[in-house]
């Protein structure tokens, strides 16, 4: 994901959006595979059960 952000000139709040998230899975922005993201998310149901919420920044 790294290199592909380097590649689109990505701005701080995408890059910032890759970093977040490393917690959602196992691996460092630098090393998760585009692949690996874009399986997850064209799944037509929630990759986890329950609630989404965010916390709002001051």
């Amino acid at each position: 994901m790294a290199a592909w952000l380097d590649q689109v000139k990505a701005d701080a709040e995408l890059r910032a959006t890759a970093t977040g998230l490393r917690g959602f899975s196992l691996a460092e922005p630098d090393e998760l595979s585009l692949i690996a993201l874009g399986d997850q998310f064209s799944e037509s149901e929630a990759p986890a059960p329950g609630t989404m919420y965010r916390i709002e920044e001051d």
